[in-house]
């Protein structure tokens, strides 16, 4: 979902083009198990793998350092077709003096999305309101 690198080591990502670079046509063993559980078989699945949704790549300045953040958000996928999936995920990034906060929520259920965005909400109002707070009761 993201990663973050340091200018001092040698990066592995350093555009959110190089981020999002993986194989689209995948293949995938699935076990095939009866009532109780016991594998009675096996196939293997070819699947398109979903493009992503998110992709945000950043350098940071903290402290001294400078920092690349990258996150990508791709959805998920019912390998068999079965179901139709909406992508529910949600992740971000927050920053000031103190530090850098990196929040990735997973939605699900019937209002996963709303969930994921609601949350945000509350972690973005908590790190700017109550953030002088935080730092005073460490």
């Amino acid at each position: 979902m993201g990663c973050f690198t340091s200018s001092g080591s040698r990066p592995t990502v350093l555009i959110s083009d190089r981020l999002c670079t993986y194989n689209r046509i995948v293949k995938i063993p699935i076990k095939i198990r009866n009532k109780v559980g016991t594998v009675v078989g096996a196939e293997t699945i070819s699947l398109h793998v979903t493009e992503p949704m998110l992709v945000t790549s950043k350098l940071l300045t903290y402290k001294s350092d400078h920092l690349q953040i990258s996150s990508c958000v791709i959805p998920g996928l019912d390998p068999r077709g079965e179901y139709k999936k909406k992508c529910q995920d949600n992740c971000f990034y927050l920053q000031d003096e103190n530090g850098i906060l990196c929040c990735l929520f997973d939605g699900h259920g019937g209002h996963g999305e709303r969930v994921a965005e609601f949350c945000q909400e509350i972690i973005e109002s908590l790190f700017s309101k109550q953030k002088k707070l935080l730092v005073n009761t460490i």
